[in-house]
């Protein structure tokens, strides 16, 4: 009898539509951000990287933890989308040996599918992490905005956390630090948008951070008469209007405890503000050598909690810092300004030909 193939998983189209606008879309444009283009970079090393990743799942996946264990020590989902798609950038750039890579990917996607409550786990427009009566008391706590002047301090608190994040983590690690879970659409007026700061002092990273206790940042906002969506990945609302303008409901969450004095907000947007600025400094200060290994540094951290579970070290090895040293990026057609010309040229960039091949 002639050898049956493979189904192909239906999450291979939802990607393949999902990472469309995200991919051609000029807000993602890799050599505008900072702090090179890393789609120039990552061609370098990355068969090593994939290799290490390999090897952390198999060694995981063989101490038989539990999933809720695994799911814990993983990066947020946003996070997790958008390693995923560089995974599969770069495993179709590489040709990756297809066996290890169905091991990689099969991991992430069913990770993602158990953390996702939509059953398109690659929605490119939002990102439901709850059903309703999850969200119940999370509305209730949350309190009335008192005037103007409290969603501006809101909305400055907000920002200068986004650019605190983007100094820790750079341009192609950011959705490890920041993360926004919905819009969530409570009824034909409100929605729910609920911004998570998960990881605010990697002093593994950035040593200058030692003793410093702010640990992690959530912010529950209900904004009225306004329709959000996202991009594929999920530090990017997408609205006509001016959101904070629309916000009706809001609360934070420091280190796990309500905020609810707005001169100690104040006080610490003030504090983030000059921590963002330190660590601007110490970047500026590293030559490209240094920026390699940084960036190296900031994507390994982004799988520590997976490295931990494996007992290996999350930090760069020997082989994949060797790969990068004295190495300028790579030149030539890696990246795509123009849309491909029909779908089998968009598949074959996107690695979602690779991905058939895998499930083939």
């Amino acid at each position: 009898m002639p050898k049956r193939k493979n189904k192909i998983p239906g999450w291979i189209d939802q990607y393949a539509k999902a990472v469309r606008r995200f991919t051609f879309n000029h807000d993602h444009d890799p050599g505008s951000h900072l702090p090179f283009n890393a789609f120039r970079f990552y061609p370098l090393y990355f068969n090593v990287w994939l290799d290490k990743i390999y090897q952390a799942i198999i060694l995981t996946n063989r101490r038989k933890y539990g999933s809720g264990k695994i799911i814990k020590a993983m990066p947020a989902y946003g996070s997790l989308k958008y390693i995923f798609y560089t995974l599969v950038n770069m495993a179709g750039y590489f040709d990756y040996d297809v066996k290890r890579a169905k091991v990689i990917f099969d991991f992430f996607v069913k990770i993602m599918q158990s953390i996702s409550a939509d059953k398109n786990i690659f929605n490119e427009y939002e990102n439901i992490l709850r059903t309703p009566s999850q969200l119940k008391p999370i509305i209730a706590g949350l309190k009335k905005v008192s005037g103007e002047q409290e969603k501006k301090t809101l909305a400055k608190f907000i920002g200068i956390l986004a650019m605190y994040n983007h100094a820790l983590y750079n341009d192609f690690s950011t959705e490890f630090g920041y993360s926004i879970e919905g819009p969530y659409q409570l009824n034909a007026e409100e929605q729910l948008v609920i911004r998570h700061f998960p990881n605010l002092n990697p002093k593994e990273l950035w040593p200058s951070l030692a003793g410093i206790k702010l640990s992690n940042i959530v912010v529950c906002s209900i904004y009225k008469n306004i329709r959000l969506k996202m991009r594929f990945t999920t530090t990017h609302l997408i609205t006509k209007d001016n959101y904070q303008d629309k916000l009706a409901k809001y609360l934070i969450f420091i280190n796990d405890k309500p905020m609810l004095n707005s001169n100690k907000l104040f006080a610490l947007t003030t504090k983030i503000a000059e921590r963002t600025a330190q660590i601007y400094q110490e970047q500026k200060k590293l030559n490209f050598e240094r920026t390699k290994i940084k960036f190296l540094t900031q994507q390994a951290y982004e799988l520590k909690g997976l490295f931990d579970l494996a007992g290996l070290n999350w930090r760069p090895g020997q082989e994949l810092l060797n790969k990068v040293r004295n190495k300028k990026l790579k030149s030539g057609g890696i990246i795509k300004m123009s849309y491909p010309a029909n779908k089998k040229e968009y598949e074959d960039y996107v690695g979602v030909s690779y991905l058939k091949k895998v499930y083939g």
